[in-house]
C-alpha cells in the first residue's frame, strides 16, 4: 500500500489467485465507513480465469484531508459458496493548497478569491494574505505536505521574490525549490521507492507562479515537481504541471488572473481545457490582460495586451485539481475510473 493518497491520479488495486475459476470480482474503496465500488470483473467465458487483478484510479480529494482509506477485494469462485474477501490498508488522504502573496498594496489580492473557489473541495487551504512579510525559508518549508502552491509576487528570470525580498530559485542558490523538495519528499529508493511510496511528503501537483517573467522557461518545473516520476508505469510528469507568465504582467490584474484560472480548476477542468479557454477569451476580447515586454516598456507606459502564448504551461497539461486524472482531454466527469 502507498504511504498516502494525494492528488487526482491515485491508484487502488487488488489481485488474487485462489485455485478455482473466478466468476466475478469487485474492488471497493472504503472511506468514512462507506464502501464504493471502483472496479469489477464478470467472466463471460466458459474457461474461467484462475487469477484476477483489478485496479482503479481516483481523485483523493473526493475525501476530506486526514480521511484514512482502505481497499477491499471480493472474489467469487466457481464451486465455492462464499466469496473470498481481502481488506488492506489504512492510508491517509493528504491534499493541501498554500497561497503566498507578496506584501505590496499594488498587487491585487488573490487569496480570498482562490480560497473561495476551493471551499468545500476537500483541500486544506492556507493563505498569508498580502500584508505578511514571509521569508524564503517559510515559504519553501511550507511546501512540505502541499499538493498545490500559488505564489503571487514579483518575478524575474530565473527567480521570484519572497515576502522579504529574498530571491527564490528553481534549482540552485541558497533558496531553491529543488533542495527543499528533495528533503521533504524523503527517500525515493528501496525499500521505500518513488511516490506515493516515498518516505516523506507527497509531491507538488501544481505550482502557479503569478508573477512577471517566471514562465520564460520550464526550469521551475524541475525544482517544484521533484522527483518528477511515480512508482507506477508510464507516469513521468503525470498530473504535475507549472503555470507561469512570459511577459511582465499587470500586478493590478493579479486577482483577475487568479479568478480565471482557479474558477476553472475548482470546477474540474484540466490545464489543457483552461488553455483553450484562454485562447477563446483572447479571441473574443483581445484587450483582456495588460502586459509589457520589457521594464523599459513599463517605465515608458508602453503597455500591450497578452496573447494566448503568454500563459506558459509546463509539464502535464492534463493536470487537474478536481475529478479523476485522465491522459486525454476533455477528461471524464467523475472522481474514479477503472484502469
Amino acid at each position: 500500500m502507498p504511504n498516502y493518497f494525494s492528488g487526482t491520479n491515485c491508484r487502488a488495486s487488488g489481485s488474487a489467485q485462489l485455485g478455482s475459476g473466478v466468476e466475478h470480482a469487485e474492488l471497493y474503496l472504503i472511506g468514512n465507513g462507506v464502501a464504493t465500488l471502483v472496479a469489477s470483473f464478470v467472466s463471460d467465458d466458459e474457461q474461467l480465469p484462475m487469477s484476477i487483478s483489478l485496479a482503479a484510479m481516483f481523485d483523493s480529494s473526493h475525501y476530506s484531508p486526514g480521511t484514512t482509506l482502505s481497499v477491499k477485494l471480493s472474489v467469487k469462485c466457481a464451486n465455492i459458496a462464499q466469496p473470498y474477501v481481502l481488506t488492506a490498508g489504512s492510508v491517509p488522504v493528504k491534499n493541501r493548497l498554500i497561497v503566498y502573496e507578496y506584501p505590496d498594496p499594488n498587487i491585487a489580492p488573490v487569496g480570498t478569491i482562490i480560497a473561495g473557489h476551493m471551499a468545500n473541495k476537500n483541500y486544506t487551504v492556507y493563505g498569508t494574505g498580502n500584508s505578511l512579510f514571509w521569508s524564503a525559508q517559510t515559504y519553501l518549508g511550507d511546501l512540505s505536505g502541499a499538493t498545490a502552491s500559488v505564489c503571487s509576487t514579483h518575478g524575474n528570470v530565473p527567480f521570484h521574490w519572497s515576502g522579504t525580498n529574498d530571491n527564490i530559485y528553481p534549482t540552485s542558490n541558497p533558496y531553491n525549490y529543488l533542495a527543499y523538495r528533495t528533503s521533504q519528499i524523503g527517500s525515493t529508493s528501496a525499500p521505500n521507492g518513488l511516490p506515493p511510496f516515498n518516505s516523506g511528503q507527497p509531491p507538488l501537483n501544481f505550482l502557479h507562479l503569478l508573477g512577471c517573467l517566471c514562465g520564460q522557461n520550464p526550469i521551475f518545473l524541475l525544482g517544484a515537481t521533484y522527483p518528477g516520476d511515480w512508482a507506477y508505469p508510464n507516469s513521468v510528469i503525470q498530473d504535475q504541471c507549472y503555470l507561469g507568465y512570459r511577459p511582465l504582467i499587470s500586478t493590478e490584474q493579479a486577482d483577475e488572473h487568479a479568478e480565471f484560472i482557479w474558477s476553472r480548476l475548482a470546477a474540474g477542468k484540466n490545464m489543457s481545457q483552461i488553455v483553450v479557454d484562454i485562447d477563446d477569451a483572447i479571441d473574443n476580447y483581445p484587450y483582456l490582460f495588460l502586459c509589457w515586454e520589457t521594464y523599459q516598456d513599463y517605465e515608458n507606459h508602453n503597455e500591450q495586451y497578452m496573447v494566448a502564448d503568454d500563459w506558459k504551461v509546463y509539464g502535464d497539461p492534463c493536470m487537474r485539481m478536481k475529478g479523476v486524472w485522465c491522459p486525454w482531454s476533455p477528461p471524464i466527469n467523475d472522481w474514479k475510473r477503472q484502469i
